[in-house]
């Protein structure tokens, strides 16, 4: 290989190793069944209560119940673009900083927190209007508070 080419090489790896994990993060799904909940130590089973951390190193942490979450890392340290929950109505990964939860004990959470999250406030709205006992949270504050909802 010749000197010139090598040095290309060897710059572009240093690049690429310099690069610090991409911020925000992406979720990750949790192999449902065999993830242990980060709080409770549960498997996470059920993906309509699923959520998720991610640290800035990378390191992902489950949670079976938006409970759980909360319980181990809701409070001013709190990233809300680090926490990811799952959708109630499709299942998709909604980031900390943008959803809605709803809380009724019509929501047979996995921990019994009966915190159901939503991509919308239309969605999340609507669902409360389902149930008499239903509370509207915005799932960056509820994180920022750190208290279980």
């Amino acid at each position: 290989m010749s000197a010139p080419r090598f040095a290309t090489l060897l710059v572009a790896s240093l690049v690429a190793c310099g690069r610090g994990t991409e911020w925000p993060p992406a979720a990750v799904a949790p192999d449902l069944g065999r993830d242990a909940c980060a709080d409770c130590r549960m498997l996470v089973s059920d993906a309509r209560f699923a959520a998720e951390r991610v640290d800035r190193d990378g390191t992902v942490a489950f949670f079976d119940d938006l409970g759980c979450l909360l319980s181990a890392c809701g409070g001013a340290t709190c990233d809300p673009q680090a926490i990811f929950v799952r959708s109630f109505d499709d299942s998709r990964w909604i980031r900390g900083d943008e959803g809605f939860v709803v809380r009724s004990a019509a929501f047979a959470s996995p921990m019994g927190f009966g915190a159901a999250a939503f991509a919308t406030r239309p969605a999340a709205e609507a669902e409360a209007r389902a149930h008499a006992d239903a509370r509207l949270l915005e799932l960056p504050l509820l994180l920022r508070q750190g208290v279980r909802p």
